[in-house]
C-alpha cells in the first residue's frame, strides 16, 4: 500500500525525495559546467582569479550538503547517508570531469544529470535494498576491525 493508504506503489515522499535529489544533481551539473566554462575563458587570460578553487569547493559542498540532507530525510541512517553521498557526488564529478574537461563534450551536464540522477533515484526509491546491503557492510566492517 502507498503512506496515504491506496493502491500498491510507491508512495508521494520517495518520489519527491526523488524529484529533489534529481534537481540537486542537475542544478550541481549545470553549476560544473559553468565553472568549466569560466574556466576556459580563464585560460586564455593566463590566470584564474583567486576565488575560482574556493567556487568549486562551495559547488562541491552544496551539493553534498543537499544529498546528504535528502538521503537522511528518506529514511537513510547518517553514517549510510554519508556513504551515499560520497559515492554519488564522486561518482558524479568524475563524469562530468572525463566527459567535460577531458573529452571536451558539449552534452556533459545531460550525461551526468542521466548518471547521477539514475543513481540518486535508485537510491531514492530502491532505499529497503541498499540501506540493507549498507547495514551488512558495516557489521563486516565492524566485525573486521581492530577491537571490533
Amino acid at each position: 500500500m502507498s503512506a496515504a493508504g491506496g493502491a500498491p506503489g510507491v508512495s508521494a515522499v520517495p518520489l519527491a525525495i526523488a524529484a529533489g535529489l534529481l534537481l540537486t544533481i542537475g542544478g550541481y551539473a549545470a553549476l560544473l559546467a559553468r565553472l568549466r566554462a569560466f574556466e576556459r575563458r580563464q585560460a586564455s587570460l593566463g590566470a584564474r582569479p583567486w576565488w575560482f578553487g574556493y567556487a568549486r569547493d562551495a559547488v562541491n559542498l552544496g551539493a553534498a550538503g543537499a544529498l546528504f540532507g535528502l538521503l537522511v530525510a528518506s529514511g537513510y541512517p547518517g553514517p549510510a547517508a554519508l556513504v551515499l553521498t560520497t559515492g554519488v557526488e564522486l561518482v558524479t564529478y568524475l563524469a562530468d570531469f572525463t566527459a567535460g574537461r577531458l573529452l571536451g563534450w558539449r552534452r556533459t551536464p545531460w550525461l551526468v544529470l542521466a548518471l547521477g540522477g539514475s543513481l540518486a533515484v535508485t537510491l531514492a526509491l530502491g532505499r529497503g535494498p541498499v540501506a540493507a546491503t549498507l547495514r551488512e557492510l558495516f557489521a563486516i566492517v565492524r566485525g573486521r576491525a581492530p577491537g571490533g
